[in-house]
This record gives structure tokens, C-alpha cells and sequence, in this order.
């Protein structure tokens, strides 16, 4: 095995890296530094030591020509090891350039089964063609409707207190439905944690006619929550959990 006290500056033999590279990896657990991530696939690999990652990065790079960008993280992770990324474009063609990244690696560091996990599964897969093909998607269009449906389980878990329902949620619109009342359609601007979404939004409760009307709007339409309107926004909470939308016409 190579000394890593150093770079490689022959190259890389096969098995060089041996043991070094982790059999698991993930995909889209991470954005992409060259495009959206509609449009970008993001591989993510875990290796053991720094210079082991910089010889595996400049190998796949010289390699493959279809590879975006390769990368490793900008310094030693909390368990003391790096991440080599590396960046296709999200496309049906894709499960073939995965193959090839995987056999190129598998060059360096012989694996007998791949494992994967796709952006926040609870659950990691065997990695096969055929499960790239149900858990992975590679097109902008199916990474787009993926991202919207889990944003709308998120926000129906959000709020699911009184009678309103999520009904949909597209381009961070998110419209609800509510027995014996129209429709209503906000835009979402952030979602998350209710204390990094105060941290993060600026300026004071609104305190006018206008601003006290539309809140006690949405808290009788919405349901039991927290609701200030700030800076021309609506700050909703509900326990740890928080959303900021805004509606067009009360802007």
C-alpha cells in the first residue's frame, strides 16, 4: 500500500487505495457547486485519509470525461476521514456513468457490493441498476416533482393541526383546501426549524390594523399556531418546528 504521508505523483496502480474507500455512498446528500440540483447529480464517497482523496479525485477526473467536477471536502471531517464528490449531469444516461465511476473506484479499492443512499432515506440499497432506476431521479422533471412532494409531506406534518389540508405544493407555492371555504395559496420561503428561521429573518412584529386582520385570518384558517406578520412576511410556528410564506396580495 502506498505511504499517504505523501501524494502519489506516478500514478495510481490497481488496488492502491485498497480498504481506503468506504463500499457505501450517497447521492444528492449534497448541492452541487457547478449547477441546480434539478440538473446536477452529486456522488459522494467516504475515504480514509487526505491524500488517498486528492489521488482519487485527480484519477476520476483524468478519467472520465463525462464527470462535471470531482472534489474532496475542504478539511477532515468529524470522524477524521474525507469525502471525494463528484458531479454528472442528471440524465437517463447517468445509470451508465455511475457504473463506469463505480468500476473506476473498484479499480483502486476492490468492493464486492455497493451500498447507496439517496438524499435523507431513512434506509440505504444495494446498489443495482435496477434500484438507481427506482430511488434516484434522472431527469429535472422527476427531481423537481420528488423535491415538491417531499416538501409537501413536510409541510402537511408541519401543520397538521385544524381542518385546513395541504393540497398541493409546486415552485413553492403551496395552496390549502379547507371544508366550506376557498382556497388559499401562499409562497413558501422557508421551512425548518422555528428557532434558525427567526435567527435568519429580520426586522419586528407588524403590529397595524392590516397586519393584525391577516393574521387572525390565517390563524382561524389555518388552524392553533403562533403567527406574526414580519417584515411583510408570516412567521408560523408550531412547537420546535416553523414556516415563513408571505401571500401576493397582501404584500
Amino acid at each position: 500500500m502506498p505511504d499517504y504521508k505523501k501524494s502519489i505523483t506516478e500514478g495510481l496502480r490497481a488496488g492502491d487505495l485498497d480498504k481506503m474507500i468506504s463500499h457505501r455512498f450517497t447521492i444528492d446528500q449534497f448541492r452541487s457547486k457547478l449547477g441546480e440540483d434539478e440538473d446536477v447529480l452529486v456522488l459522494a464517497f467516504r475515504i480514509d485519509e487526505k491524500f488517498a482523496a486528492i489521488d482519487a479525485m485527480e484519477f476520476m477526473e483524468k478519467s472520465y470525461p463525462f464527470i462535471l467536477d470531482a472534489d474532496i471536502s475542504s478539511g477532515e471531517e468529524k470522524d477524521g476521514k474525507y469525502s471525494l464528490f463528484i458531479e454528472l449531469e442528471r440524465r437517463p444516461n447517468a445509470i451508465k456513468e455511475i457504473e463506469e465511476v463505480l468500476k473506476g473506484i473498484e479499480r483502486l479499492a476492490p468492493t464486492e457490493q455497493w451500498r447507496f443512499k439517496y438524499y435523507d432515506d431513512v434506509k440505504s440499497h444495494d446498489y443495482s441498476v435496477e434500484a438507481i432506476q427506482e430511488h434516484v431521479p434522472l431527469t429535472s422533471e422527476e427531481y423537481v416533482a420528488r423535491v415538491d412532494k417531499r416538501k409537501k409531506d413536510s409541510a402537511s406534518k408541519l401543520l397538521n393541526q385544524g381542518t385546513a389540508m395541504v393540497s398541493e405544493y409546486a415552485n413553492n407555492q403551496i395552496t390549502f383546501t379547507k371544508p366550506f371555504a376557498e382556497s388559499l395559496t401562499l409562497t413558501v420561503h422557508k421551512m425548518g426549524q422555528y428557532s434558525d428561521i427567526c435567527n435568519e429573518t429580520q426586522g419586528g412584529i407588524q403590529l397595524d390594523e392590516a397586519a393584525n386582520s391577516q393574521t387572525l385570518f390565517l390563524e382561524k384558517y389555518l388552524g392553533n399556531y403562533e403567527i406574526h406578520k414580519i417584515n411583510g412576511k408570516f412567521l408560523i410556528r408550531n412547537g420546535e418546528l416553523g414556516m415563513l410564506v408571505s401571500k401576493k396580495d397582501w404584500e
